[in-house]
């Protein structure tokens, strides 16, 4: 059996004591569900045994092992991009090829994804016998393992979204199990953001915004601006041990302090609080956004005319030799994306499209009775 890692060994590993041990061989304290705190090597924590296997059959290409390799894409580069990040060294290419699927796979990679998904589709159950088969199969471990794909591009073209954040600490983050955090941040407006602890002193915010500039031209080609500010640790952690589910990562005296905190936000809730989206083009609808702006930053475009947004282009990257029927349609990707003398802007609200859609979304969540995902 594969040993899946659901939050990254590499990452894991950023958050021991000792930095001498090859990473994987580390040792973190872990605070578990059962209330014990425990000292374990990073290599032994956050996986879960053939938790990514797909139908062989659907995957002649790669097989089985055809969606966690998918994460191996970034992953050993991974260690070295969120060093630079925090040194203020970054580039633009290594933002968007490591950091940014790193960031968006969380949001689909977690050990918990399988259950919120189920959790969804228990509102549409049904005695038709056709209607239940259908259930049946998107209940499937290879189509929910089709649709962690997919909604790592959803977060993805969220990510890209958001303004991006690096957050300095004046004590000592912990890691939850999920890897992230969505914290409702105000109630009026509504506002949502994302958080990621990526080391002991330094975490990731991100928070969308309706548009603003993903990455500044520069004499060789594109380059990033990433404010940092320092805060206070306390609310962050409390907000971290809210979403574990099966353990946290962290100092010994920290995990013991925030053991009664530990999963107290249902699945359901934080699910929720993942849907809102306040603006009126609806991420899937930017299914496909990530590979432009890549070829963008990469050099492999220098004008968005007549260039599309493919948002099956991941899924189809899984089995080349598949034919993806449905799903989401090209589009324009000027429609949200601009080059200009100065950077590439993203646009993801139009005042002058109507906002009804948008309005009753924000109405229906607040009642608590959205549905649909944005």
């Amino acid at each position: 059996m594969a040993k899946d890692h659901y939050l990254p060994a590499t990452l894991i590993a950023r958050f021991a004591s000792q930095d001498g041990a090859e990473p994987r061989r580390r040792k973190v304290y872990v605070l578990r569900e059962n209330g014990v705190v425990t000292r374990s090597r990073v290599d032994t924590i956050g996986y879960a045994n053939d938790l990514y296997n797909v139908d062989p059959m659907m995957f002649p290409t790669s097989g089985t092992r055809s969606v966690d390799l998918t994460w191996d894409a970034y992953e050993s580069r991974l260690a070295g991009a969120l060093d630079h990040l925090i040194e203020g060294s970054l580039s633009a290419e290594d933002w968007i090829d490591v950091v940014v699927p790193f960031v968006s796979a969380a949001f689909g990679r977690d050990e918990s994804y399988e259950a919120r998904v189920i959790e969804r589709l228990a509102g549409m159950e049904s005695e038709d016998e056709d209607l239940s088969s259908i259930h049946a199969l998107m209940k499937s471990q290879t189509n929910i393992n089709i649709n962690r794909i997919r909604e790592r591009d959803r977060f993805a073209a969220r990510a890209l979204a958001c303004a991006w954040e690096l957050l300095e600490f004046d004590g000592e983050l912990i890691l939850p199990d999920m890897g992230f955090v969505p914290i409702i941040a105000n109630r009026d407006p509504d506002e949502v953001v994302y958080f990621m602890p990526i080391g002991r002193h330094h975490g990731l915010l991100l928070t969308p915004r309706a548009e603003g500039t993903i990455a500044q031209r520069a004499p060789t080609g594109f380059a990033l601006r990433i404010p940092r500010r320092k805060c206070d640790v306390t609310a962050f952690n409390e907000e971290l041990a809210r979403v574990a589910r099966r353990f946290m990562v962290g100092p010994q005296a920290t995990l013991a302090t925030l053991a009664p905190l530990f999963g107290s936000r249902t699945l359901a809730e934080i699910d929720r609080t993942l849907d809102f989206w306040p603006f009126n083009v609806e991420t899937r609808r930017l299914g496909g956004m990530t590979s432009v702006v890549s070829d963008v930053i990469h050099g492999a475009i220098t004008s968005l005319d007549g260039v599309y947004m493919d948002g099956n282009s991941s899924i189809a990257a899984l089995e080349p030799r598949a034919v993806v029927v449905g799903g989401s349609p090209k589009r324009l990707a000027s429609h949200v994306l601009a080059l200009t003398a100065t950077g590439l802007e993203l646009k993801v609200h139009h005042p002058s499209t109507p906002e009804s859609k948008m309005k009753r979304f924000l109405r229906l969540l607040r009642n608590g009775s959205a549905a649909g995902r944005g």
